[in-house]
């Protein structure tokens, strides 16, 4: 990664051990309920969604693609983010920051069901 990381994508994913239908939307719901994010799109057939987030303190905010991957029974959610404008030294720590919250905020409303 280069020091200003101008352009570069960040990719996490994280394992759901739920229905892909499911994830999806939990996905939704985690994006759309918080103040951080705004939903611009979502597909339930492809099981994708994208979403930005505002300007902070150090960025110019991030747009962020989902996309929910089946894997048997389970699911797989895969979020690449990228900075709206490069630059920023932050992009990176805030984009983590960010994705994390969206992987606990599904992770938070899926628990309950996976426990049945």
């Amino acid at each position: 990664m280069g020091l200003f990381n101008s352009g570069s994508n960040q990719a996490y994913e994280q394992y759901l051990p739920v229905p892909p239908k499911k994830a999806f939307e939990a996905l939704c719901q985690a994006v759309d309920s918080g103040s951080q994010f705004t939903l611009k799109e979502a597909d339930d057939f492809a099981l994708t969604a994208i979403f930005t987030s505002g300007i902070s303190l150090a960025t110019y905010g991030q747009r962020f693609n989902a996309q929910i991957v089946p894997s048997g029974d389970a699911s797989s959610l895969r979020v690449t983010a990228v900075a709206k404008v490069g630059g920023s030294l932050f992009n990176a720590a805030r984009a983590q920051k960010l994705v994390d919250a969206v992987f606990s905020g599904a992770s938070d409303l899926l628990r309950p069901q996976a426990r049945r």
